[in-house]
Parts: C-alpha cells; structure tokens; sequence
C-alpha cells in the first residue's frame, strides 16, 4: 500500500529490513526489486530480482 502511494523511500525502508530478517523470501526480493526499479536503481534491482527469480520456490508474484 505505501507502495501505491508513491512513498517508494519509505517502501524501500520497509522491505529492506523484511529482507534482513528473511533474505531468502522470494516474494520480499521481488517487491525490494520493483522499489528499486521505481527509485531507478535499475542495477541493484536486477541483482536483487535475479536472487528472487533463482529461488525454485513458488510464489504469488511469479508470473
């Protein structure tokens, strides 16, 4: 939801420490990788969406 609003800093906060306590969650990466693609850190992004995409397991977000 902070998301949608456009507060991408905030959301950025937010996910980081989701992914400090659980960094092999694939569904955080994916969120942490849309913030940073929308804060245009386009390189980070891919880094961190690479890590989600690697992750065999299955979630909502994986298309």
């Amino acid at each position: 939801m902070i998301a949608q609003q456009g507060d991408y800093d905030l959301a950025l906060n937010l996910l980081r420490n989701a992914y400090a306590m659980d960094s092999n969650n694939p569904s955080i990466t994916y969120h942490l990788a849309f913030i940073l693609t929308k804060l245009e850190r386009n390189k980070e992004a891919l880094t961190v969406l690479r890590k989600s995409l690697d992750n065999t397991s299955i979630f909502s977000e994986r298309v």
